[in-house]
């Protein structure tokens, strides 16, 4: 008497998921600018990029403070409703042919909603004859 087996689809289970696991696999090693990413801080850079109005700069030149010390001085305001926890104002240094000798930077903390700042970015080297301001962050 030949033994009957009915075909109940558990035997092929096993490979399903080993192909599915190994799709994936593939798919992640092929294709990896698809896979999601948990880092924030990119979020974060891209928020400030997109609002620069949030925190605008309103002038900003050579001041000099006491035996002669040069700085970038300037005016910034908070445009929001909400109070910043950190404000920073970069600046890059550059001699006379334009190489970049330094840069330096002037934070506040809790800058209020509406509120103005005087910042000072302090130019040390004597070779310094320029600057730029290269970007102004909130927190």
């Amino acid at each position: 008497m030949q033994e009957v087996k009915e075909y109940s689809g558990r035997e092929n289970i096993f490979f399903v998921i080993v192909a599915i696991i190994v799709a994936c696999l593939v798919s992640i090693i092929i294709f990896p600018s698809a896979n999601i990413s948990s880092d924030k801080s990119d979020t974060v850079v891209v928020e400030h990029r997109e609002l620069p109005q949030d925190v605008e700069l309103l002038e900003h030149d050579w001041c000099y403070g006491d035996y002669g010390i040069r700085y970038v001085c300037g005016t910034v305001i908070n445009n929001t409703t909400r109070d910043m926890k950190l404000v920073v104002v970069d600046v890059n240094l550059y001699d006379e042919s334009g190489v970049q000798v330094d840069s330096n930077s002037d934070t506040i903390t809790n800058l209020e909603a509406g509120g103005k700042w005087k910042f000072e970015v302090g130019a040390y080297d004597s070779r310094i004859v320029s600057y730029k301001i290269k970007e102004v962050v909130h927190y």
